[in-house]
């Protein structure tokens, strides 16, 4: 069974919410499935579903928020453009899916990634691809290493007013004393009415959980000589053991 007809809906609202819940008997997620339902920006709430499949363009001409397919305990399968001719999602939940791999295009908006209890999800795509990725809450430690350590420059936070602002916070530290944050970056005549948040200043730097740790490391502990001499005599004192007993 296919997701209902829902391009009938028409909303000029801001950021639209559509929901559907707890249909077992919907498996696929067709092309075009939400397309002309809204000029700007959905929400799609689709969790708890039968959901198998989601087909390739199945979000075309859609400006995606948030795409929440939680809870969609059968659905292995998201199709490499299923993202194709729509823009976003910036806040991805996939948790408790059987999806093997996430579709490698149309990654570059996610801000937030949220895969937890997804065991199926043993890899994912190149962290090329998560440019704007800001938080990401993920089933194996593994999956954080790839974000470790990820140089600032990699850290592409797109949007042009965030490297616009943080231009401005870096001049506005050169300053004279005399001449307030607002007046450095907005014009007089820009204040009224404006609260200025002075966090959106600070450096912004990748949050994934869970952490690597001693007992899931990122470092191959294999990749060490002493480790691997130290393996090979344990075998042998086994073998030879062994050996000794049955002789």
């Amino acid at each position: 069974h296919k997701l209902p007809d829902v391009t009938k809906i028409f909303s000029s609202e801001f950021n639209f919410i559509l929901e559907i819940c707890d249909n077992l008997h919907i498996t696929t997620i067709p092309r075009n499935a939400f397309q002309g339902m809204n000029n700007e920006s959905i929400t799609l709430k689709l969790y708890g579903n039968g959901f198998e499949e989601i087909q390739s363009h199945a979000f075309n001409g859609t400006t995606l928020i948030s795409l929440e397919l939680k809870e969609n305990a059968r659905l292995e399968k998201m199709h490499n453009d299923a993202f194709r001719g729509a823009t976003g999602p910036s806040i991805l939940d996939i948790s408790s899916t059987k999806l093997r791999a996430l579709p490698t295009y149309g990654l570059e908006s996610i801000q937030t990634l949220i895969a937890t209890s997804s065991y199926s999800l043993k890899k994912l795509p190149s962290r090329e691809k998560f440019n704007n990725l800001l938080d990401a809450t993920l089933t194996y430690p593994s999956h954080c290493c790839a974000f470790r350590n990820l140089p600032t420059n990699e850290q592409n936070f797109s949007f042009s007013i965030f490297k616009n602002f943080s231009k401005q916070c870096e001049s506005t530290a050169r300053r004279p004393n005399n001449e307030t944050l607002y007046s450095a970056i907005f014009a007089e005549s820009e204040l009224s009415g404006w609260d200025y948040d002075y966090g959106f200043c600070l450096p912004k730097t990748l949050q994934c959980a869970p952490e690597p740790d001693a007992f899931n490391p990122c470092e191959d502990i294999m990749g060490y000589n002493f480790l691997r001499v130290l393996i090979w005599l344990i075998n042998i004192l086994a073998i030879t053991g062994n050996v000794t007993v049955l002789f």
